[in-house]
């Protein structure tokens, strides 16, 4: 598309759903962290370094988990209103014409389930 842009609501649909399987993956691996016990590492400095380690992965998963979960819902909010203005012009531009299509046929209602335009 020249002079403009385009977007694929398809790919932005698999990009959620892949940014949701990775926060699910993310607090999933965090759960595990602290289920186990630094001190089963060993030496006292090992348990050390472990509940340090388990501290600031926590911390850091906690908050990549979080950032991620909002872009989720971004993206979410982002793809229903490309779908909602599609709906809108085809029914403005449908008028005195063709009956518009559903939604579920429309371009975008077919990316929106992983088929192809």
């Amino acid at each position: 598309m020249t002079g403009g842009y385009q977007v694929d609501l398809g790919e932005m649909n698999k990009l959620v759903t892949t940014l949701g399987q990775a926060k699910d993956r993310m607090t999933a691996a965090t759960r595990s962290l602290a289920e186990s016990a630094a001190k089963d590492l060993g030496s006292a400095d090992i348990d050390k370094a472990g509940s340090d380690f388990q501290d600031r992965w926590e911390y850091g998963i906690g908050k990549v988990a979080d950032f991620t979960g909002s872009v989720v819902e971004a993206l979410t909010k982002t793809k229903n209103i490309y779908a909602e203005m599609e709906d809108k012009v085809t029914e403005m531009l449908g008028k005195g014409q063709q009956p518009a299509a559903s939604p579920s046929q429309s371009e975008i209602g077919r990316r929106l389930d992983g088929g192809e335009a």
